[in-house]
């Protein structure tokens, strides 16, 4: 009985590598397709020039432009990058003072659970 347990530790412990393995390549896949796309690509640079990971750190950085009553633009994403988002991106840098882009993948709604 014991072996059987071990045996399913280790099937539990497989699939939970085998997951966090298929979301470090989406994560990859998501990041290669949105540098590969041409007017992207293009945008990378000014896209790149702060990459934050907290809405603490988004507060912080974006604590000047608020007192200075700038207009922030603000483009959400759910991960699946595509022209239409560059475009977005194109125009909010046009209109706003400063551009925010997310980039958010729900991992829920690729699971069973």
């Amino acid at each position: 009985q014991q072996s059987q347990a071990a045996r399913g530790r280790l099937e539990q412990r497989r699939q939970q590598q085998a997951l966090a393995w298929m979301w470090e390549r989406i994560d990859a896949g998501l990041k290669q397709r949105f540098r590969e796309q041409g007017r992207v690509k293009a945008l990378l640079p000014q896209l790149m020039a702060q990459v934050l990971k907290t809405v603490m750190e988004l507060r912080h950085a974006l604590a000047e432009h608020h007192a200075r009553a700038e207009v922030i633009g603000f483009v959400p994403t759910m991960g699946a990058l595509h022209e239409g988002h560059a475009q977005l991106i194109r125009d909010a840098s046009t209109t706003a003072d400063e551009t925010i882009v997310t980039i958010f993948v729900n991992k829920i709604q690729f699971t069973n659970q």
